[in-house]
């Protein structure tokens, strides 16, 4: 029985080292795209994805509220949005982005995504907000994908980005509404742990566009995230090779 244990053990080590990526830091825009540059040199473009955050990467509130550490200004907050209404916290990230002026996290970020669109690489561009209707728009993920637009960027200019779908099948309805992919934009309406952005990414891939990279580029702030969308990849297939910015 020890030795089975034993086996077992290095067994379950040798997975856990399998799902680990490979993990960079980037500073700047400017530095993020110097390295995927330099890699999409050694790769098939049509056959790699880059995996980008809408929030806080793309798009930031500029209200100086936002960015105040202060612990009993962060408490105020809290408390104050905690006396809202419940429909109104479900939506406090999607209010924050419709209703307060917004900028990019760098002004490189459109030119950024040019780059890669010119190298004819695949883009999907990742919010956890709800899709469907939020005060007078009807259709947040569409206003969104038209704010970075009109903003310069065009998500649909990607080999992946004339698609439109809505995951009315194997994903919940959270408030009302799917998740869905839009034309390059893939709101997960995640709550409370329902429709993670790495199940439904990994399943857009598979069975809805019915294709899979070689290689993803992930860019996000939490390398558990980043891993996690490992064990999401190798799950499908093996030897698709998982690489992170943070």
């Amino acid at each position: 029985m020890r030795i089975i244990r034993n086996l077992l053990f290095v067994l379950l080590s040798i997975i856990s080292l399998s799902v680990k990526a490979e993990i960079y830091s980037a500073a700047t825009i400017e530095e993020l795209n110097n390295s995927l540059m330099e890699f999409l040199e050694k790769r098939t473009a049509e056959k790699t994805l880059v995996v980008l955050p809408l929030e806080n990467f793309f798009v930031q509130p500029t209200h100086p509220a936002f960015y105040v550490k202060d612990d009993k200004f962060q408490v105020f907050i809290a408390r104050a949005s905690g006396k809202a209404k419940l429909s109104r916290r479900q939506y406090l990230k999607e209010l924050i982005l419709t209703q307060y002026e917004q900028r990019f996290s760098d002004p490189m970020i459109p030119e950024f995504i040019k780059n890669l669109q010119q190298k004819n690489v695949p883009i999907i561009v990742v919010t956890r907000n709800f899709s469907g209707s939020i005060n007078k728009i009807p259709y947040l993920e569409v206003w969104t994908w038209k704010y970075l637009f009109d903003k310069g960027i065009d998500l649909s200019k990607s080999p992946i980005g004339s698609k439109q779908i809505i995951f009315n099948k194997k994903y919940k309805k959270i408030n009302g509404t799917y998740p869905t992919f839009y034309k390059g934009l893939l709101s997960c309406n995640s709550a409370d742990g329902d429709n993670s952005p790495q199940s439904i990414i990994a399943y857009l891939l598979s069975q809805e566009l019915k294709w899979l990279p070689d290689v993803v580029y992930v860019v996000d702030k939490e390398k558990n995230y980043i891993e996690s969308l490992v064990q999401q990849f190798k799950s499908i297939r093996s030897d698709i090779q998982v690489e992170g910015f943070v």
